[in-house]
């Protein structure tokens, strides 16, 4: 794997004794240099900061969190971007796990073992790889994370400026309670005719406009995905076709249940119909009037 160095050295401190304040007779003063690497199957060099010369605006955003473990204890110690980390730890062999995030987002992680604590100065080097998630665990909304793809997909917004690139989807832990009507009245289209994977954003974004756009409107399914917030996100929505087609796809792996009979995609089929799942995976299109479980996703 080519090792990328970058331009960020954080300096962690872990004193094995200060003055009057520690029991033990030794200070050991720790650098911890931090370096990017290549991904396979990704070009992107995602360390802690990702880009040379560095991004100073990314790196400021950046929380660490350093665990040292071993035979002195367990200590954690924490940072925002470049800054120093003092702490005190007893002398020992220690594993150091270092993970970056940014808005509470994984994003790079890295991990050296055996490290010596001793007195004097010590350099540590360690390369801090691309923090990814895998199917079935938690994402920053809480959710499960049911579709990877480390390449990216295009998620579509409004509007072409809007669109970005995502990696992960994650569904809501539960479908959402009730069931409900995908829109009254049920004789005009919203023009949320996409089926396909980064779509059901803009859907769900279709479907909200037609609703205000005239007194008497309502879009349940789409409304709740929208008006949905777990985990401190908001950004949730009413999944398109094939979008749900992925929680099938790897609900062996991620565990995921599906406890309602039928879920409301926000694909929808003409004026009067649009497009349902079973719990079975079966699919059919059906009159908006029809009551469905509704589970929003979120990209990101």
């Amino acid at each position: 794997m080519k090792k990328i160095s970058l331009l960020l050295i954080a300096a962690l401190f872990v004193a094995l004794s200060s003055s009057c304040f520690s029991p033990y007779t030794a200070e050991a003063t720790i650098t911890l240099s931090l370096a990017g690497s290549s991904q396979p199957n990704n070009s992107e060099s995602r360390a802690v900061i990702g880009t040379y010369p560095p991004d100073i605006s990314i790196l400021n955003q950046i929380d660490y969190v350093a665990v040292f473990s071993g035979t002195g204890g367990n200590q954690t110690f924490t940072a925002k971007g470049g800054t120093i980390i003092r702490g005190i730890v007893p002398p020992g062999t220690y594993t150091i796990d270092i993970k970056a995030t940014i808005n509470g987002e994984r994003y790079a992680t890295g991990t050296h073992t055996g490290f010596e604590a001793k007195a004097g100065n010590n350099m540590v080097q360690m390369h801090m790889n691309k923090w990814l998630y895998e199917l079935g665990d938690t994402g920053p909304g809480g959710g499960i994370i049911f579709y990877i793809n480390t390449g990216g997909f295009q998620l579509y917004g409004f509007t072409s400026p809007e669109d970005k690139t995502a990696h992960y989807f994650e569904c809501a832990p539960v479908h959402l309670p009730g069931t409900y009507e995908w829109q009254t009245p049920t004789n005009s289209s919203t023009l949320a005719i996409d089926t396909t994977n980064g779509s059901g954003k803009r859907n769900t974004t279709y479907i909200l406009d037609w609703g205000t756009a005239a007194a008497g409107r309502t879009t349940p399914p789409a409304t709740a995905c929208a008006n949905y917030t777990n985990n401190g996100k908001a950004d949730w929505f009413l999944p398109s076709f094939f979008e749900f087609d992925n929680i099938f796809a790897s609900k062996s792996i991620t565990g995921i249940v599906l406890t309602g009979s039928s879920y409301w995609t926000s694909s929808e089929f003409n004026a009067t119909d649009a497009y349902r799942f079973n719990s079975d995976r079966t699919s059919t299109s059906d009159a908006k009037t029809y009551l469905c479980s509704v589970r929003p996703i979120r990209a990101f």
